[in-house]
């Protein structure tokens, strides 16, 4: 089954607006906050990252424009890209509480690695997108996947949707103009062998998020 990357939707107009304009060069973050305030749910997103700890600011940032500086554009990218999946209709339980976890491990562990704390939070924010448009666009196939031992999922991971998640992710992001290294790090999820900074940080993290949900959080592919 062919898995769809473009997926925008009459309810997400402001969203791919958002998205268009974060990549405008001469847009500046007044210009960003006064899209995003056309979307509640967007704003809001930025405006909770924005006074999440991750960014450990005292006091409370109240002003949109103001949030979308302190997320800043690869932030403000990653949050839109997976407010847009969240939109597309239902997925599991269990994966939105993990890429939720995902993202906090990958902000948590960045300041020991070299890794940019905005890029490792990015990531994580946006890892898991192939996982939720095969469980939005075939549940049943998805379902099934989810059902299987990890040894048996890449085989059926390539047979159902031609390709292992983590290359569905990596392929999706590239739609979506993520930075290299964000691809790179999402492709080596499941590849054999040396890997970057940033993908040693991802495995770590996934496999931690996966141990922190117990039996709901065997979201591991092959490795």
């Amino acid at each position: 089954m062919e898995i769809r990357f473009d997926i925008t939707s009459g309810d997400a107009v402001v969203l791919a607006r958002f998205l268009r304009t974060l990549g405008d060069d001469e847009a500046g973050f007044a210009e960003l906050a006064q899209v995003a305030a056309a979307d509640p749910g967007l704003a809001a997103s930025i405006l909770k990252l924005a006074n999440s700890s991750y960014y450990g600011l005292a006091g409370s940032v109240e002003r949109l424009e103001f949030a979308c500086a302190i997320v800043g554009i690869l932030g403000l990218r990653s949050l839109t890209v997976a407010e847009l999946a969240r939109r597309q209709g239902p997925y599991p339980e269990g994966l939105a509480a993990f890429t939720t976890l995902l993202a906090a491990q990958m902000a948590e562990r960045s300041p020991h690695t070299s890794v940019d704390p905005q890029v490792a939070l990015s990531t994580g924010l946006v890892a898991t997108l192939g996982w939720i448009l095969a469980a939005q666009q075939d549940p049943v196939g998805y379902a099934t996947w989810h059902d299987l031992a990890l040894e048996d999922r890449r085989a059926f991971e390539v047979e159902r949707w031609g390709r292992p998640l983590a290359s569905l992710s990596q392929e999706a992001l590239r739609h979506w103009a993520f930075p290299e290294v964000i691809l790179d790090a999402v492709g080596e999820l499941d590849a054999a062998g040396d890997v970057s900074t940033l993908g040693r940080l991802l495995r770590e993290s996934w496999r931690a998020a996966s141990e922190r949900l117990g039996p709901d959080g065997a979201m591991l592919m092959s490795v």
